[in-house]
């Protein structure tokens, strides 16, 4: 028997992936109508894409224009509203996995704890593990900062924190630049750190770059605009997304324009339009790309390949010191063996037994 499919744009799903959502609900004891269903498995599908191929996590703005570009759902306030009541639902009932999303705007800070936990580990242990780490040969841990002798100093800037998550991913593992969230407008202070930091760039004899992602509307546009009057003088402040290019080109679905923003007006003879679009439109792929051409198109491979045939001499030299210092350090590890009978020594449960005296 063939897959009877169920077509939702460039999304495809089986009528047997929509009787699974079924039944998930209905072992939670919920009913839903069949177009709740589709929205549902619609949603799963989507986000289990990204997770498996891109290791990406979304956030539910994100995961709306998703539907929305895939003809899921109407890009409409009220449309919103509605998945945001099945998606919440969802999850609630375990349904939707809440780790495939991004929550940028809370965050948890942990306490400040020892950077040795001296109840889990005797004296001898702790000296011992110390020695074999400085001797270990560690050469990820080794290296020349990506940008050293770059002629050029860039910083990303995005105007929405949501959209930090997976893009500091590109930002820091691969491209080592900063990314900075605007989260709109910034403050006076915010600016300052931003020329200080451009001002010691400079004085390293490095061309300052701020690169901006933000939305296409009145304030999005405005915003960059700022920027460029309060920092243009000491940085290169060039807007790269989103451009109404980006608009036709990925087909984004638009919002109405804010006529109680005080720059609509502006906007709206500019672009002869009424409607806007947000940054969160664009797909995630597709923003991530934006962000690695517009950073590589300043960067010199030249100078980074001449940088990495230095480290490779450096740590070529380090492995060879390593090497003789192993050599002198036998009577030393044996002396660390031998452990005093007097000393503290691992309880039962794994920690540290003490003199209960001590803590007295």
């Amino acid at each position: 028997m063939g897959t009877n499919w169920v077509k939702l744009a460039d999304l495809e799903i089986t009528n047997e992936e929509i009787e699974e959502v079924r039944r998930l609900y209905k072992k939670a004891g919920v009913e839903k109508q069949p177009h709740t269903l589709k929205l549902i498995t619609a949603v799963k599908k989507i986000l289990e894409e990204y997770d498996r191929q891109y290791h990406i996590k979304l956030t539910v703005r994100q995961l709306y224009y998703q539907l929305v570009t895939r003809g899921v759902i109407e890009n409409s306030p009220k449309a919103y509203k509605n998945f945001d009541d099945h998606l919440s639902q969802a999850r609630a009932l375990g349904i939707i996995d809440w780790r495939y999303f991004e929550d940028r705007g809370r965050t948890f800070e942990r306490p400040r704890k020892p950077l040795v936990d001296i109840t889990k580990i005797t004296p001898q242990k702790e000296i011992k593990s110390k020695l074999e780490y400085v001797t270990s040969f560690r050469e990820h841990h080794y290296g020349i900062p990506k940008w050293y002798r770059q002629p050029n100093y860039v910083e990303v800037w995005v105007e929405k924190d949501a959209l930090a998550g997976f893009l500091s991913e590109v930002t820091r593992e691969e491209l080592s630049v900063p990314l900075v969230v605007s989260r709109g407008y910034t403050s006076v202070t915010f600016k300052f750190e931003a020329r200080e930091r451009f001002e010691r760039a400079r004085a390293e004899g490095k061309t300052p770059y701020l690169l901006y992602f933000g939305d296409l509307d009145p304030s999005g546009e405005n915003i960059c605009e700022v920027l460029e009057k309060e920092l243009g003088d000491i940085a290169i402040v060039k807007r790269v997304a989103l451009l109404p290019h980006h608009v036709y080109e990925y087909d984004l679905p638009p919002c109405p324009v804010k006529r109680t923003d005080s720059r609509a007006g502006r906007y709206i003879r500019k672009h002869r339009t009424f409607e806007a679009w947000e940054l969160d439109a664009l797909p995630p792929l597709v923003l991530i790309e934006l962000v690695r051409e517009s950073v590589q198109k300043l960067f010199n491979t030249r100078i980074y390949e001449q940088n990495l045939r230095y480290q490779r001499y450096w740590l070529a030299e380090y492995s060879k010191l390593l090497e003789t210092i192993r050599k002198h350090m036998t009577s030393l590890e044996g002396y660390l063996d031998s452990d005093n009978p007097d000393s503290s020594r691992p309880d039962e449960r794994g920690g540290v037994f003490h003199d209960k005296k001590m803590f007295k």
